[in-house]
């Protein structure tokens, strides 16, 4: 199967540096067949897999041999693999950025395994992290964004040889992505520290417009890969038939094998819980407001097959590996398609059939519509945001604190995004985070927000 999209685009940026023989890994330039055998008999020596999958091949031939690469492949199409062998292929470290604390441990957990050497950036002790990279034989270290100006990175990189840069959730670079997270345009300044790597860019959910966006972010030339979505082992259904929750409850007690069931809210996932066990079955409730062992120790039965089902929110499964889930059922829709599409896409990674229900009712619809206004302010939400901020920092008209700004309003948030994607404001922790530190880029107007914001948000919520 090949890719469904593969052009060149050459961003308007910065040159891309290539060392004396014209290829970035310093190896002389050769064909497609030489870096596919390469390839091939590196996975077979390390992973003990026969051979790549179709659409896996292009995008690691060409990260392989030097090539910046924008790669958008289905849940449970082998990214990893896709950045993995190359890397391994190029030899030096590579350093993979993701926003997803779960994928680290996993991923470096799974690499140890192989007998790689991996480090994950995860808690307060990157002295020992950073040290085993700059002294051991570290070949992946794994970190969020938010560390790449961290004082410990920046006083080792130098030091360091880095010859790939992998982004994960890549759609996160763009302004345009559905997930954009500002903490990832520091990626860029990697490219000045690192001219000579080869970039590679995965993400499971993105537009063609976000693809050549986040490709024109590249520091030099990128491909763009991105392999047909549709999973023929998956069966999508959608229920509206009686009670929801009777009929959830109904058709999972029916489902053999490992599954999960996504809920809206903390108190939907330990209220299934309850119910699941009720029922006689091997089930716990998941959510962000665990504690971190908790997560772990349910994480762990579930995938070792102690518990059957999870009930979960979205905290749930980003970066977490079990091909063998044999069915997602969904007690309602999740808050977007791309939410979805990743949840769902959990199911059935090992290519057998699996089962994807969404259960919903007729009440439902007028939830969907008030979360798009919520998602996507008018005009009247976005200036109630900015004087909540201004309220929250104290800053008088003409004003710019040179501090940061903390505001506790969780439902400001998406108005805080168009302010910040309009250049007003800076904010300083994840769009996640319950609290935010804001930086004002510049002084409190009288009269907020300027325009073009408002007719931006508008535009924003009708289209949503």
């Amino acid at each position: 199967m090949k890719p469904k999209i593969r052009e060149h685009i050459r961003p308007p940026r910065m040159e891309r540096q290539e060392s004396s023989n014209g290829s970035p890994s310093g190896k002389p330039s050769q064909g497609k067949a030489f870096w596919l055998q390469e390839a091939t008999d590196k996975l077979q020596e390390v992973w003990g897999l026969p051979s790549l999958r179709a659409h896996q091949e292009a995008p690691v031939v060409d990260l392989a041999s030097g090539k910046h690469v924008v790669v958008m492949l289905p849940t449970g199409g082998g990214k990893s693999l896709c950045f993995q062998l190359p890397a391994l292929m190029r030899g030096g470290l590579c350093i993979v950025i993701t926003p997803l604390v779960a994928l680290m441990k996993d991923q470096c957990q799974a690499l140890r395994r192989l007998g790689i050497h991996a480090e994950a950036w995860t808690g307060n002790d990157g002295d020992r992290i950073l040290d085993n990279v700059r002294f051991g034989p570290a070949q992946f270290l794994y970190m969020s964004p938010e560390r790449i100006d961290h004082p410990m990175f920046q006083a080792r990189k130098e030091f360091w040889d880095v010859r790939t840069i992998v982004v994960d959730e890549a759609h996160c670079i763009s302004q345009w992505g559905h997930d954009f997270r500002p903490s990832f345009q520091r990626i860029q300044a990697l490219s000045h520290a690192f001219p000579q790597a080869a970039w590679g860019c995965f993400t499971a959910t993105a537009t063609r417009e976000v693809l050549k966006d986040v490709a024109s972010q590249m520091p030099g030339p990128a491909t763009v890969h991105a392999a047909p979505m549709r999973r023929s082992n998956l069966a999508f259904q959608v229920s509206r038939w009686g009670d929801r929750d009777v009929e959830l409850l109904r058709w999972v007690q029916t489902q053999p094998g490992k599954g999960l069931v996504y809920v809206r809210t903390r108190h939907e996932a330990q209220r299934w819980g309850t119910r699941l066990q009720q029922a006689g079955m091997r089930a716990e409730g998941y959510h962000a407001g665990l504690s971190p062992r908790t997560k772990d120790k349910l994480q762990r039965q579930w995938q070792d097959g102690e518990l059957q089902v999870l009930a979960c929110t979205s905290a749930f499964g980003m970066g977490i590996d079990a091909p063998d889930v044999r069915f997602v059922a969904h007690a309602g829709p999740p808050m977007d398609l791309e939410s979805y599409v990743q949840e769902a896409g959990r199911a059935g990674r090992d290519g057998q059939p699996a089962d994807c229900v969404m259960f919903v009712e007729d009440k439902d619809l007028p939830t969907l519509k008030n979360r798009i206004d919520q998602q996507f302010p008018d005009d009247k939400a976005v200036r109630e945001a900015y004087q909540a901020l201004a309220n929250a920092g104290a800053v008088a008209i003409g004003e710019r604190p040179e501090g940061l700004t903390t505001i506790d309003r969780p439902h400001h948030r998406p108005a805080l995004a168009l302010l910040e994607q309009a250049g007003f404001i800076q904010r300083e922790a994840s769009p996640s985070d319950m609290v935010g530190e804001v930086q004002w880029l510049h002084g409190r107007n009288a009269h907020p927000p300027p325009e073009p914001l408002a007719p931006l948000a508008e535009w924003l919520r009708i289209h949503a």
